[in-house]
């Protein structure tokens, strides 16, 4: 998968499964999915439910790149910094940024909004 592909993937993805700000994904989606007896489970804990989680932008990348908004790759990675370098974000610099990938800050934004973020990720995928 290329990066641009990636960022197409994850507008889809937040599109259908919605978005979501202050985390990389909505951690009740977990909880949602150990309470619902169709979804899928592996000894007790649901499968996949990741995929099917509201997310933020960075976490979108992630979930449909590695199937978890935690695991980074090279991919991954690059596909954040062609979304970072198309909204003409400054570079993610230590420790003066704090812990906070200005992707992630911007994503956070209370003014942001969905549809805002599909929109920035077709328009990095795309040039």
């Amino acid at each position: 998968m290329t990066p641009e592909e990636a960022l197409l993937k994850a507008a889809d993805h937040i599109a259908e499964f919605g978005w979501h700000q202050g985390a990389l994904y909505d951690h009740d989606a977990l909880d949602r999915a150990k309470a619902d007896p169709d979804f899928p489970k592996i000894g007790g804990f649901p499968f996949g439910w990741q995929e099917e989680a509201p997310s933020c932008a960075m976490g979108a990348v992630g979930i449909v790149v590695n199937g978890d908004a935690f695991k980074c790759d090279a991919v991954e990675g690059a596909a954040v910094e062609l979304l970072r370098q198309s909204l003409g974000l400054r570079d993610h610099s230590w420790p003066s940024d704090g812990l906070m990938h200005p992707v992630a800050k911007w994503n956070d934004d209370p003014n942001r909004t969905a549809e805002d973020v599909i929109l920035a990720m077709k328009k990095a995928a795309t040039g």
